[in-house]
Formats: structure tokens, C-alpha cells, sequence
């Protein structure tokens, strides 16, 4: 089976080269790269031709990130597509050999592994978080967390099937609609791997360092959960209200001075017990 690789990238001299090698550096070698730059003028395009036939290299009109990933799809040729974004990279070189495996021993029409992110603290030292997609076991669970596409691999049927990405409602979450969409499906059979897949670097689109992104993300979150999971959202809502937030600080204090700490940790912790019957049921949706 082919891969079919799809960098998108606009100003990314410092971080490129890094990404596209660490698809070159992987031991299946069925794939191919499709890098759509939208109008570099760092430097970008010459680091890029230096590659030469190696990769393809796609300029792109500058519409916006999903507009050239759905040029991408549209010019791929692969059996599997995968989207790496220009400043990211896959975490070893035997990611492609070990998901080609599950897709052909599974028969699966869409794989998602887990992701390490890589931000930098104060001092500007990396920090490496590994993201597990383990739980991705029920509906409710969809309703409000999503795998990103650094993580994904995709039948290219899918996208035959199911369309592009909207890249005309969504800013930063249309790869979260797309994906929400097609695993819902009761034919299109999805698989969860314990492979770390991709370095996925928090300075991205869809950064929360962006305080603009937080919100766009949010809201953007919220739609797709209306759209897909209406009911699942709705519990999701409950069990957030109930379980998983805080007493206010006023009413801690309340407590504190008129019973004391006691009675506060007995009401966290029976909201605990609670919060684990709740989410013990919610596998059986």
C-alpha cells in the first residue's frame, strides 16, 4: 500500500527540511510527498527545491491551511493519505512500517495512534508530553475530545466518500469534523494503535497559546458536537457541571468556616465515585 504525505507550509525555512526528512528517514519506502507552500518568502522554496524529484512540490494560492490540504488529496495518489504539518515530524522511523502492518492484518479503513507534543518552558527548554488516544472508547468521549490528523491515517476512500474538509465553516477544526464524521460511520471500520506516531509541535494553527484560537477552537468544538453527537454533548454538559467542576472559591470558604475541611473532602470525593459510575455507563453508549 501506498502513503501518500501531505505537508502543508508557508514560511517554515527553519522547520521543513526536518519534517520532510523524517518521512524520508522512515524504512517502508511506499510513499510519496506532496508539499503545498502558500507563497513562501523566507527561504522556504529553495530549501524545498534542493529536494528536487523527491518530493512534489505544489504551490499553493493561499486560502487557507484546509484549502491545500484538500489540493492535496485531490493530487495524491497513495492507497493512505497522511497530513503532517510543516513544523512537525513523525516520532521514529519505523511509524509507517508498523500502521502499513495493522492495515493490512485488521483490514481498516482509518487508523489513530497517540501523539508526543513538544512545547518549550519559560527557560525555552523542550518539554515532551505523550498524548494517549487510548480511551477513545465510546461516543461520549468523541463529544468533546478529538484526535488530531498528525496521528491519523486515512483510506483515501474516505475522502472519495465522505467529501474534503470544509474549509469554509472551519478555521482550525474541519480535519476534527472530517474525522468525527467518518468514524461514525457504522462501515468504515477505525482502529486505535498504542504507537506514538508524531512530534506535534503546540505552536500550530490550532495552538491554545493562541488566546484567539482558544475560542475559535471552542467554538468550532461545540459545533461539530451539536452536528454529530448532539445527545453525548448534552451528557457531557451534565457530567461537567456536576462532577467534574470545582466548588466555587466563595462556597469553599463557606464550608471551610462552617464545617470545616472535612466535609469538603468527603464531597469531592463522593463527586469522585460518582464522576467514575458516569463515565462506567457512558461505554455503553
Amino acid at each position: 500500500m501506498k502513503i501518500s504525505v501531505i505537508i502543508v507550509c508557508k514560511n517554515e525555512k527553519d522547520t521543513i527540511a526536518k519534517t520532510i526528512d523524517s518521512v524520508f528517514s522512515q524504512n517502508y519506502k511506499d510513499f510519496e510527498i506532496l508539499v503545498l507552500d502558500g507563497n513562501s518568502t523566507d527561504g522556504t522554496i529553495e530549501i524545498l527545491k534542493s529536494y528536487r524529484e523527491r518530493i512534489k512540490l505544489i504551490k499553493n494560492q493561499g486560502n487557507g491551511i484546509y484549502s491545500a490540504m484538500n489540493e492535496g488529496i485531490r493530487l495524491s495518489t497513495g492507497d493512505i493519505l497522511y497530513f503532517l504539518n510543516a513544523n512537525d515530524s513523525l516520532f521514529s522511523n519505523d511509524v509507517f512500517k508498523k500502521i502499513i502492518r495493522k492495515f493490512e492484518a485488521e483490514n481498516c479503513d482509518l487508523i489513530y495512534g497517540d501523539t508526543n507534543f513538544q512545547s518549550k518552558d519559560k527557560a525555552g527548554n523542550l518539554v515532551n508530553t505523550l498524548i494517549s488516544h487510548r480511551d477513545f472508547y465510546s461516543r461520549f468521549v468523541w463529544a468533546y475530545r478529538n484526535i488530531n490528523h498528525q496521528s491519523t491515517f486515512y483510506k483515501k476512500w474516505l475522502f472519495d466518500e465522505y467529501g474534503s474538509y470544509d474549509q469554509y465553516e472551519f478555521k482550525i477544526l474541519a480535519d476534527v469534523e472530517f474525522t468525527t464524521n467518518v468514524i461514525l460511520q457504522e462501515k468504515v471500520k477505525h482502529l486505535y494503535v498504542p504507537i506514538i506516531i508524531a512530534n506535534y509541535n503546540t505552536e500550530g494553527i490550532s495552538s491554545h497559546n493562541n488566546p484567539e484560537n482558544i475560542i475559535i477552537s471552542k467554538e468550532e468544538k461545540e459545533a461539530i458536537a451539536k452536528k454529530y453527537l448532539n445527545f453525548e454533548y448534552k451528557l457531557f454538559q451534565i457530567y461537567n457541571f456536576f462532577f467534574a467542576n470545582s466548588l466555587t472559591n466563595s462556597f469553599n470558604e463557606f464550608l471551610k468556616k462552617a464545617f470545616g475541611l472535612g466535609l469538603i473532602y468527603k464531597i469531592r470525593d463522593f463527586k469522585r465515585g460518582l464522576g467514575r459510575i458516569f463515565i462506567w455507563w457512558t461505554r455503553k453508549i
